[in-house]
Formats: C-alpha cells, structure tokens, sequence
C-alpha cells in the first residue's frame, strides 16, 4: 500500500491495528449461504460485493 501513487493524486495512507477480535466466534453455513455475496473472478475469496437481500 505505501507504494500506490495514483495518476489522480489520491493520497493513501495506512495503519497497522494489532488489536485481536473477538475469538469463538462460530458461523453456520446457513447464515454465510444467506449473505447475498457477489465474488470477483479473481481472488474471489478476497475480492466481492455484498448487497442487500430482497
């Protein structure tokens, strides 16, 4: 990221938060198949869009 100098100026700036999440978290598949997740061709896993449900 330090290196992403756009043609348009933007600036980009970063911040490392070392702060953990809460863990034990436990998702069911139902629940993930309910998020209406559009995922990009590449590095889907990465990369996708979540909308809203009708």
């Amino acid at each position: 990221m330090s290196a992403t100098k756009p043609e348009t100026g933007l600036a980009v700036c970063r911040e490392f938060d070392g702060n953990l999440g809460p863990g034990g978290v436990q998702v069911i598949e139902l629940e993930i198949q309910a998020i209406n997740l559009t995922r990009a061709e590449f590095h889907g896993g990465w990369d996708y869009a979540i909308a809203p449900n009708q």
